[in-house]
């Protein structure tokens, strides 16, 4: 996929229609690791994230609507995504946002 504000390509590594991981090319013909995630079923577990080399994990603590908490035990922060059924953003009410809605 290209960025066409920072002109740098993002590449995902699929499996099945899950991503498991995205690549980041900064230079010619050299993808970076950005991001990989684990999975349990279908449920995502958690992102590792590659930022300027250190890497961060966040664990996702899904309810029976998908994930609503994400915790990051190294920074010390979690966040919270309230939505309405079906997947409506609260933002107001929300620590955080994410595109990630209603996923069942």
């Amino acid at each position: 996929m290209q960025n066409y504000t920072t002109y740098l390509t993002t590449f995902y590594a699929n499996l099945g229609g899950t991503t498991l991981a995205e690549y980041v090319k900064y230079t010619y013909a050299v993808p970076t690791w950005t991001k990989s995630y684990t999975y349990l079923g279908d449920g995502m577990l958690s992102t590792i994230s590659n930022a300027s080399g250190a890497e961060s994990t966040e664990f996702n603590h899904p309810d029976r609507l998908g994930t609503r908490t994400i915790t990051n035990q190294a920074a010390g922060t979690n966040s919270k995504q309230t939505t309405l059924p079906f997947g409506t953003a609260l933002n107001a009410e929300s620590t955080t946002l994410t595109n990630k809605r209603f996923t069942t």
